[in-house]
């Protein structure tokens, strides 16, 4: 009698991880992706970031700039058969938030009672903005670009306007400060 062997190999499996978003300029390590029966394993992207292996199961994936301004990228990890099997594919979609970028303006001098209005703010990639004061004079136009502060009665010396850009998850806020310095009226 005659024997024949059948092997059976099993088919590959391939996880690439759950998505995940990241701030501009950090790397993900991507550590939950999971992979088996298997004979190699490759990574690529949508995008134009690079992985430190991508050969490897857990590497690490440093998005581009343009990654950054698309706003996110497909992670796809293949897991190469043994034959005849066919190959696994899965993918992760990895979402980059644009970090966020505050600048108050230049500082400012005013005199004694006389309102100040800020010029040459800026902000870029912030869901919102509020400015605050050390001063004790009040502060209109807060979430604006051009807030004014009036001076409180007999107020002089330096205070600080603080303008806070409030970042899009999961980056961290930013903020920035303008100094306003108040002179004392000169009386005769």
């Amino acid at each position: 009698a005659d024997v024949v062997n059948i092997f059976v190999n099993a088919p590959p499996v391939a996880f690439a991880g759950n998505d995940q978003a990241i701030c501009e300029g950090s790397p993900v390590a991507l550590n939950t992706s999971f992979a088996s029966n298997y004979t190699s394993l490759l990574w690529t992207s949508t995008g134009t970031g690079i992985f430190d292996d991508p050969a490897m199961l857990h590497p690490t994936y440093t998005p581009s700039i343009s990654d950054v301004m698309n706003g996110s990228v497909a992670l796809i990890l293949t897991a190469f058969a043994e034959e005849p099997c066919t190959d696994a594919v899965d993918q992760m979609i990895l979402t980059i938030s644009a970090s966020p970028l505050v600048d108050a303006g230049a500082d400012g001098t005013t005199c004694q009672d006389t309102p100040f209005t800020v010029t040459g703010a800026s902000v870029s990639n912030c869901a919102s903005i509020l400015w605050t004061t050390t001063g004790s004079g009040a502060l209109s136009g807060n979430t604006t670009l051009n807030p004014v502060y009036t001076p409180s009665a007999g107020e002089t010396g330096t205070l600080q306007l603080i303008l806070t850009g409030t970042a899009n998850p999961p980056c961290s806020d930013a903020a920035d400060t303008l100094d306003l310095l108040i002179s004392p009226v000169v009386t005769v």
